[in-house]
């Protein structure tokens, strides 16, 4: 929180918004096996990070975007409606017309991308950067969807927004992507993240009875191994019948 700072001023466009920040890393073209795998399914290598966050984003279906730190003023991010007039020029080379019913991840001066659809090429990752902002984020389905359409545009992430992301996902996208930007780019990654969620939805109770686990399990398990993978899943398991498990 001390490296980078972000505000949703539309948190019914945006329900949460996490950003991690690593330093030093070196830019440089993947190596062949990342290359390979993402061109097998029709993406074009770009360079080691968004690469990185492509890939992670076929492997765990959470879109993410990375911008070059040192380029956005303040070093702040603010996910807003987009202003009268605003423009923007995207990662595609197009300057585009933003209508204020649309998202957009601004810094302290400007529109650097349009959220869940594409980033801008003023804050791209480049050769001569070395800090980044990783962004892995949650976004409206039918704002993105609007969006997209209003502007002749489909990407990869707005193909998923639309359809659906889930929130829970986007803190998880983003250490598997640090992970894998720093195993290919070196440098250091920030302690902790940056995590706006405004969206958070309590979670909710699954009751699962012991009939029911002999039923899909065809066998016994004890209540204290079924409390052991539970809990290694995520899960809280809490007992609410002695006799039917938990």
């Amino acid at each position: 929180s001390d490296a980078a700072r972000v505000e949703i001023e539309a948190p019914e466009l945006c329900g949460r918004y996490t950003a991690r920040v690593l330093r030093g890393v070196k830019i440089q073209p993947s190596p062949d096996w990342l290359r390979q795998r993402l061109e097998a399914i029709g993406q074009n290598s770009i360079n080691n990070v968004v690469d990185v966050t492509n890939y992670v984003m076929f492997e765990l279906g959470q879109p993410m975007h990375a911008f070059d730190l040192d380029k956005l003023s303040e070093r702040r991010m603010v996910v807003r409606r987009a202003r009268a007039g605003e423009k923007i020029r995207t990662l595609d080379g197009m300057e585009r017309a933003l209508t204020k019913d649309m998202c957009v991840n601004a810094d302290a001066s400007r529109a650097v991308g349009i959220g869940g659809v594409i980033g801008g090429s003023e804050t791209e990752i480049g050769f001569s950067t070395r800090n980044i902002l990783l962004e892995s984020a949650w976004f409206d389905a039918i704002s993105v969807r609007r969006t997209a359409k209003a502007l002749g545009l489909r990407t990869e992430a707005s193909y998923r927004f639309e359809r659906g992301c889930d929130p829970e996902m986007a803190e998880l996208a983003s250490r598997r992507a640090a992970e894998m930007i720093q195993q290919l780019g070196g440098g250091e990654i920030l302690s902790g993240v940056v995590d706006v969620y405004p969206g958070r939805a309590a979670a909710p109770a699954i009751e699962l009875s012991r009939k029911e686990l002999l039923r899909v399990m065809g066998a016994d398990v004890r209540d204290r191994d079924i409390e052991e993978i539970l809990s290694a899943l995520g899960f809280h398991p809490a007992r609410t019948d002695s006799h039917r498990g938990t």
